[in-house]
């Protein structure tokens, strides 16, 4: 075994050193990527190159390519290719379908471009094989964290879709008019990176990684969210956005500048995030922040940290009559208790409410000592089937007999 790992490795960095003599010539790569071996097994230099794809008549060992030898089919990718997802929304008039995509990137110390950390990475979205937007999540704000300084580490450096002791909501853009709002629909999400050495994007193949026995790792979260009618109205009547997700319902995108990556990367180096002045304009920014007693409560103001100090202010909107609700009360989330669930009675809410958020918050455990590693979650919230009025459910889980007293929204969902 060890032997054949020895002569994969041999492979694959003789694959890169060809890789990187194309690029010298101005060859570029091909759509996919194909891994082989001969069939005699011998010296890397007789490792067959097939080109283009369509000279392999099937993927199983021991296929033949156009000269007609014997080769080994390894591993076969698709470059840049993330997920494909379908959904069928079953939209009724008048409705709207945001988007809501978030993805930070994690993983750098061996793999090709430091992905999925610290490359500058564009997220391509199609639905029904069409290209309707392209995003970018990096962040070179990390410098201007309020809460840096309260850390340890790298916190003021450059990141893909994050910075430390950050809050990312993502971006929601309007999709309604890219759909097939009764059908099925296929949402499919490509990645390229900006490369280094040839100044470019390009479909990213983490090679580096492989060889090194490192991972290029993102974490992504994309869903389709349908609004009502009536919903909409309400977002279009207010004097202004109130939330992101407002935003692109009034002007299609919450984050527009998001949908425009710069055609070349420039990156800000160590030798500044980490030096003096940089820290100087952090101490020297000026953050918005809104009335916590004023209704609506606008969230936006506090980004890009929305950092609210407990201890300093007063609950958001308490002033004005808000209703706060416990769900979850110092539970403690460790190896054996990484899922937790709390209730909320929904006899509880307002017959009439014009704003509804989750306010969550991490503490340090009592008496416990915490990691400094990424860690990442999700929350959401389960519907029961029964016993709620007034409330109109779009779901493919339509099934009576289905053992689940909730309905399952991720079903059919992105």
């Amino acid at each position: 075994i060890q032997d054949t790992a020895d002569k994969l490795k041999a492979i694959l960095q003789h694959g890169v050193q060809r890789g990187v003599q194309m690029r010298a010539s101005g060859q570029h790569s091909a759509g996919e990527t194909l891994l082989i071996l001969n069939q005699s097994h011998q010296e890397v230099a007789n490792v067959e190159e097939v080109a283009p794809l369509g000279h392999i008549t099937s993927e199983a060992s021991g296929v033949e390519n156009s000269t007609g030898s014997k080769v080994c089919v390894v591993q076969k990718n698709t470059q840049g290719h993330v997920i494909t997802r379908s959904f069928q929304p079953q939209l009724q008039a008048a409705e709207r379908a945001l988007l809501h995509l978030i993805i930070t990137g994690h993983g750098w110390a061996a793999t090709s471009e430091s992905c999925g950390e610290y490359c500058h990475a564009v997220y391509h979205l199609h639905l029904n094989g069409n290209n309707f937007a392209n995003v970018t999540e990096w962040r070179d704000d990390c410098y201007l964290n309020p809460g840096g300084f309260a850390q340890h580490g790298t916190w003021y450096e450059s990141r893909n879709g994050w910075c430390p002791g950050s809050v990312e909501p993502g971006i929601y853009i309007d999709i309604t008019d890219h759909l097939d709002g009764l059908g099925s629909n296929d949402f499919t999400l490509n990645l390229t990176v900006w490369q280094n050495l040839t100044h470019r994007y390009e479909h990213y193949t983490d090679i580096s990684g492989f060889i090194n026995q490192d991972t290029a790792m993102l974490a992504l979260t994309a869903n389709v969210l349908v609004y009502s009618a009536q919903a909409v109205t309400a977002a279009l009547d207010l004097p202004q956005a109130f939330s992101k997700a407002e935003e692109a319902l009034r002007n299609g995108c919450s984050d527009p500048e998001r949908l425009q990556p710069p055609q070349v990367v420039h990156f800000l180096g160590d030798d500044f995030t980490s030096s003096e002045q940089a820290r100087q304009e952090n101490r020297e920014q000026t953050i918005d922040t809104y009335p916590p007693g004023a209704v609506p409560f606008d969230f936006e103001t506090r980004a890009p940290w929305y950092f609210y100090n407990e201890s300093a202010e007063i609950l958001p909107g308490k002033t004005a009559g808000a209703t706060y609700l416990p769900v979850i009360q110092n539970r403690l989330v460790q190896i054996n208790t990484r899922t937790v669930f709390g209730d909320v009675n929904a006899s509880k809410f307002q017959a009439d409410w014009q704003q509804l958020a989750l306010r969550f918050r991490l503490m340090h455990p009592m008496n416990l000592e915490m990691d400094h590693w990424d860690r990442v979650g999700s929350m959401g919230v389960m519907i029961p089937k029964t016993g709620l009025q007034n409330v109109q459910s779009h779901t493919e889980d339509g099934s009576s007999a289905s053992s689940s007293k909730y309905w399952r929204w991720s079903t059919g969902s992105i």
